[in-house]
């Protein structure tokens, strides 16, 4: 990170503690970080009254996605999440009105339509809501640390923030820039005295701040509550996606419950609980708890009775394939950890090859290449990979596991996989994969021997090990680490370099030309 970027930051988190107000109800109110192009944004009605209308007639091409649309507009409005605009409130700040549409989630359990606003929109020669905030610095908690954190402990719980945006209450003072159009009445057409302006009294989606504000807003409450289930929270906390763990059966409700409440004080609900620990779950309100046994978190679905995690291998299309195609079908094998490594290289290397092959976009896949699809979509017959959740079944006192990592390359491909090695006081031992990486071959630049590859695998293989370890609870990091390759061409230039290295502190062992 620059300096210019962290002190950037550092001013955005101060100026955000600064402008922070205790409203009546004993809640926290944000205020919008402008930086100070407010003057240039424009109102942008015209353009929200000209999306309005688009969006009410392709909402009236299906009349109960728009008794749904106007549904959750009535139900955040007796909420208090929107308030109606009246002559009162003309003056208070920039004014700005962002087009509203609707987002459909068919496999959502919760909301089939979302309404989000395009706070980027904007007319000729004016600035957006978007181009005079500050995005705000990402405080996210990495999803692949969390998703280790999963693994550690006997008992985890998860968790999420419902309507978490909706829960951060906004300053009075910011609200006319968080204005929309709607209809009184969804039977008849958006104009006239039909049409009724809405602002968000709490932080919208589509503002590019919204992320900011909500981790900002949260680490707040965290750091004056400054206990030790706070702290765990913050470290375990994905955008509204939450979880708490612990080894002892008996802790397991106290600290849900904890939970529950540390977040109402917040003005937050959190909901969609889920854990093993099936004692807990009987006790959990049913409109609190998951709906199933198998819950998704953060992309993986974790099954409550198998106390598995489960990775789901998307199904190849049948149809003809072109080169948007083939890259759409890799972007939807989400799989951060590289549990599927094996399968995503094989595409990969294929993606690759399509590349090179000079085919545009929409362009259709070659007889040659069409054979070659046939092959990879066989390996994608088995539509989901089960692993246990657990790193280990047996949990003893101040155990520290081992690392152990091999790294290994091919003509075309290199890669790592990084186990926990667990020595038990049973004289059993048990090895669990926490992470994989593949890469391709890059199809320009020097000559890629195996060698150079072999090497390559070793350093994208230590930089992994790393990440890893720095993610693990202290508990869990390893006493040991050990790095394998079974290329002696590779390690002898590593071990060159390294000695180069003791001799001239400014070399980088894992840089510069290898060959």
């Amino acid at each position: 990170m620059l300096e210019s970027e962290y002190l950037t930051q550092e001013y955005l988190l101060q100026l955000f503690e600064k402008e922070i107000i205790i409203g009546e109800d004993g809640l926290l109110y944000v205020a919008l970080p402008w930086n100070g192009k407010q003057d240039r944004m424009g109102n942008n009605k015209s353009l929200a009254y000209r999306r309005l209308t688009c969006l009410i007639e392709k909402l009236r091409r299906n009349p109960e996605l728009l008794k749904a649309y106007n549904r959750i507009i009535e139900e955040q409005l007796e909420a208090g999440i929107i308030e109606r605009v009246t002559p009162e409130m003309k003056n208070q700040g920039p004014e700005y009105f962002a087009p509203q549409n609707a987002v459909f989630k068919e496999n959502s359990t919760n909301t089939k339509v979302r309404i989000v606003g395009d706070s980027s929109s904007k007319q000729r020669d004016t600035l957006s809501l978007n181009d005079c905030l500050y995005e705000g610095p990402n405080m996210l908690k990495t999803a692949p640390g969390i998703l280790l954190r999963h693994r550690e402990k006997k008992y985890p719980a998860v968790g999420d923030i419902a309507r978490a945006f909706h829960q951060i209450r906004l300053q009075e003072k910011d609200r006319n820039a968080t204005k929309w159009l709607w209809i009184k009445d969804i039977n008849k057409p958006p104009s006239g005295d039909n049409l009724v302006e809405f602002r968000f009294t709490r932080i919208p989606f589509g503002m590019k701040c919204s992320p900011f504000l909500l981790a900002a807003t949260i680490r707040h409450y965290l750091l004056l509550a400054a206990t030790i289930l706070s702290k765990e929270i913050e470290q375990n906390l994905y955008v509204d996606n939450l979880m708490i763990t612990t080894n002892n059966p008996d802790e397991v409700l106290p600290k849900v419950l904890a939970v529950q409440k540390q977040f109402r004080e917040m003005g937050m609900h959190v909901r969609e609980i889920a854990t093993n620990h099936y004692p807990t779950m009987q006790e959990i309100p049913e409109a609190d708890r998951a709906e199933s046994n198998k819950v998704k978190f953060l992309g993986y679905i974790w099954n409550l009775e198998t106390d598995t995690i489960n990775i789901l291998i998307p199904e190849p299309p049948e149809k003809k394939m072109t080169k948007r195609d083939v890259a759409s079908f890799l972007a939807k094998l989400y799989d951060p950890m590289g549990y599927t490594a094996p399968l995503q290289v094989q595409i990969k290397r294929f993606v690759q090859i399509i590349w090179n092959d000079g085919l545009d976009w929409k362009e259709s896949l070659s007889d040659k290449l069409n054979i070659e699809w046939r092959k990879i979509k066989e390996l994608y017959k088995h539509r989901t990979i089960e692993i246990p959740r657990q790193l280990r079944s047996n949990y003893f006192p101040n155990q520290k596991p081992e690392m152990a990592v091999f790294c290994d390359a091919s003509k075309h491909t290199y890669g790592n996989a990084v186990y926990l090695l667990y020595r038990m006081e049973n004289g059993t031992t048990e090895a669990t994969l926490i992470g994989a990486k593949s890469k391709v071959r890059p199809s320009s630049g020097a000559e890629w021997t195996i060698p150079r590859l072999e090497t390559l695998a070793v350093e994208i293989g230590m930089k992994h090990s790393q990440s890893l370890i720095k993610e693990l609870s202290d508990d869990e990091k390893p006493s040991k680490l050990d790095v394998f390759s079974d290329s002696t061409i590779a390690l002898s230039w590593i071990l060159t370099k390294e000695q180069i290295k003791q001799k001239n502190d400014k070399f980088n062992t894992f840089s510069g030309d290898w060959t």
